[in-house]
């Protein structure tokens, strides 16, 4: 997974997002390493961005969200990939469900950083 500058997941990932979401679609894109002669598939996928922030959330005095992100739960439904919709946020990745999470952790895919997200 690379999330710098935008979101790139690996096929076998690609393959486990899409039986949580159907509908989620996806660019696919060939990276080629020069120095090892070598490339790579990844896929770009197309994220909803929810207004999902809730009232517990903190922040700084310069008005950035602090290291402590709060959801609201009736606003991201049952949704299991998607971007949260503030620009204070850009570039934090994706957030995922636990589900997933999991799922993925099942069939060996280890290569992203899961980071503990509050739910109100």
């Amino acid at each position: 997974m690379i999330d710098s500058p935008f979101l790139l997941i690996s096929n076998r990932f690609s393959k486990v997002a899409g039986m949580y979401d159907e509908n989620l679609q996806f660019k696919k894109f060939l990276l080629y390493d020069q120095e090892k002669k070598d490339s790579a598939v990844y896929f770009l996928p197309t994220l909803e961005y929810v207004n999902c922030l809730s009232d517990q959330c903190e922040y700084q005095n310069n008005g950035a969200v602090s290291s402590r992100v709060v959801l609201d739960r009736k606003k991201i439904k049952h949704m299991h990939i998607f971007k949260i919709a503030d620009p204070r946020l850009a570039g934090r990745g994706a957030v995922i469900s636990l589900e997933l999470a999991e799922s993925a952790i099942r069939r060996w895919i280890f290569h992203f950083k899961i980071e503990e997200i509050e739910l109100a």
